[in-house]
């Protein structure tokens, strides 16, 4: 595209943003959509968030285990990392085997 071909700043119409409007605050879209939008949005970064947590409490049980261990108590260092694995396990197991909500029909 040359610059012959690109409109003029006159020509370009006064109602468009310098930049993109986040799709939740697009005040064109009727309320109910950008509120979906909005509450779609809340829960993948809730998602995302208790993964973070998540990982961060595994590695400080971890963390902490393996120091007891190496204070030489090696029965409680061993079960607080059993424990803290069993635990990990069983919450990503029950949350691929959890029932997701149907659609109600149209």
């Amino acid at each position: 595209m040359s610059a012959a071909e690109l409109p003029a700043a006159a020509d370009v119409p006064k109602s468009t943003p310098s930049r993109a409007v986040a799709p939740h605050k697009d005040p064109s879209l009727p309320p109910e959509t950008r509120h979906i939008i909005w509450a779609d949005r809340q829960s993948a970064f809730l998602s995302w968030a208790g993964l973070i947590i998540a990982f961060l409490i595994t590695l400080g049980f971890l963390a902490v285990s393996t120091w007891i261990v190496l204070a030489g108590h090696d029965a409680a260092g061993t079960v607080i990392c059993t424990v803290d694995l069993v635990a990990l396990v069983t919450v990503f197991v029950t949350q691929k085997n959890r029932a997701k909500p149907t659609e109600p029909p149209a």
